[in-house]
């Protein structure tokens, strides 16, 4: 019994898992493992369907080759046993002597110009000018006391700048005239942001966390999360989020 007596200061299971189910971390495991099972089955689907396909396509091949030779042994007959046979006609000669000779006779052709009425009018061709001189505005010099890595930017109807700090869980926001505002807590690191035309409302990638969130301009708080299954790239395209995966070839396509 003494040799048990420290198993008093360890917590019963059951006290240390209340409400473990409601935790954020188990809701993002579910989620995470939901959307592992459904790809792993869409990809089952898929392989099962080009299969079948292939299968289908082996068939329809063959008959087409075994028509093909149909076919072939058929003609090959024909064009063994056809001979062209081109006979002159036997009075050629007396064809030939009965167009005798021929004369020319010249007649005089009267022509006169007439202009159009209608008339091509020359258009001189402008020749784009280069810029020789740039002009630099006020210059935004960013002050963190964690490491910077600027990946995106964008602008809001009403003038703000927001950066994507990769470096930090936040959204730098800034006036047009390079003051800062605050910053917009986000639940991992940005990577890319798009503005949704009409709306004011960005959208904003995290890829490491497999997540888009929408961020509310005048409160400046981020909605909950939207999982994806790969995402960094984003834009709007003709009320689409359009959201590059890192998959070669795959563009993923949103409602708004």
């Amino acid at each position: 019994m003494e040799e048990h007596n420290s198993c008093q200061n360890v917590l019963p299971l059951d006290a240390v898992a209340k409400d473990v189910k409601h935790s954020v971390m188990f809701y993002d495991v579910s989620n995470a493992l939901s959307n592992i099972r459904t790809t792993s089955n869409r990809a089952i689907a898929n392989l099962e369907e080009n299969i079948e396909n292939r299968c289908n396509d082996e068939v329809m091949i063959s008959n087409q080759i075994r028509n093909f030779e149909f076919k072939l042994q058929e003609i090959l007959p024909a064009l063994e046993t056809a001979r062209m046979v081109f006979k002159s006609p036997e009075d050629i000669q007396n064809i030939v002597r009965s167009l005798r000779s021929t004369t020319l006779n010249f007649l005089q052709y009267k022509t006169d110009y007439k202009p159009s009425k209608i008339q091509q009018v020359q258009v001189p061709s402008l020749v784009p000018r280069m810029p020789t001189q740039f002009t630099l505005h006020p210059r935004l010099d960013i002050i963190r006391y964690e490491d910077l890595l600027i990946t995106c930017m964008c602008i809001t109807d009403d003038n703000c700048l927001l950066l994507c700090n990769q470096k930090s869980n936040v959204l730098l926001v800034y006036s047009d005239s390079g003051d800062y505002l605050q910053d917009c807590k986000l639940s991992g690191e940005p990577w890319d942001i798009a503005v949704i035309p009409g709306e004011n409302k960005p959208v904003v990638t995290l890829p490491y966390q497999s997540l888009i969130k929408f961020v509310d301009i005048i409160t400046m708080t981020a909605s909950p999360k939207y999982f994806i299954p790969v995402g960094s790239g984003v834009a709007i395209v003709k009320d689409k989020i359009c959201v590059g995966g890192y998959e070669r070839g795959y563009l993923h396509i949103y409602d708004k």
